[in-house]
């Protein structure tokens, strides 16, 4: 754990990260199974052809709504006390949060090493942070 700060908060570690992720994952996969399965009674069985592209908009629109315009908080970060923002401790926009987005797009494409690397990373950045310029921070 590193004792480094950022906006005047202590950086966050990896396990309280990886928490708030599985519980972020957790909200995720209840909304899109909610969205999935109201769109399954309305278009029959055409329904699961566009499964895929509503849950990819549903865990877009979740991280951007959330780190862009919730203060960086998701409800994962939030329950843990945890924030997302700039390396200069300023907010976070939409941009940035879609550019994050993208980053935690390649952080799984290639063999997860981008999620890996907050392990090894002194300001415990992942690749995604990296990209976008941001840093996970504990608030409470």
């Amino acid at each position: 754990m590193s004792s480094q700060t950022v906006g005047g908060y202590p950086l966050a570690g990896l396990g309280e990260r990886l928490v708030s992720a599985i519980i972020d994952t957790i909200i995720q996969a209840v909304l899109g199974f909610l969205v999935g399965f109201v769109l399954g009674l309305v278009l029959g069985s055409s329904a699961s052809s566009i499964s895929s592209l509503v849950a990819f908009i549903v865990a877009v629109g979740y991280y951007v709504y959330y780190w862009s315009a919730k203060d960086g908080q998701t409800p994962g970060k939030s329950m843990l006390g945890l924030r997302v923002i700039k390396t200069d401790g300023s907010p976070i926009a939409v941009g940035t949060a879609i550019l994050r987005y993208i980053g935690y797009i390649i952080n799984t494409v290639i063999i997860l090493m981008g999620w890996i690397w907050i392990i090894f990373d002194a300001q415990h950045q992942g690749w995604h942070d990296k990209l976008a310029g941001t840093v996970v921070v504990k608030v409470k």
